[in-house]
């Protein structure tokens, strides 16, 4: 094991709670009327990165999925909303 290994799972980890954070923005942005896109890009970015320096990482992939599910989530509400 390499000495920055520890790092990458660290970091990878880090980015994939980061993303889950991000998500739920992107389902508040929509409901306050903000940069809803942008949080749901960035929080998708997010886990895809976490996923790329740590390969081996289940975390990312998991969070990935909970992340496209609020994105849809927040187009759902987008789309669906009147106001």
């Amino acid at each position: 094991m390499r000495r920055s290994a520890p790092f990458h799972v660290l970091s990878s980890r880090a980015l994939a709670v980061l993303s889950l954070v991000l998500g739920c923005c992107s389902v508040v942005a929509v409901l306050v009327h903000g940069p809803a896109l942008l949080f749901g890009a960035m929080s998708l970015g997010s886990a895809t990165t976490a996923g790329t320096i740590h390969k081996q990482s289940r975390l990312a992939p998991a969070m990935f999925l909970v992340d496209l599910v609020l994105v849809v989530v927040a187009a759902i509400l987008f789309f669906g909303t009147d106001t």
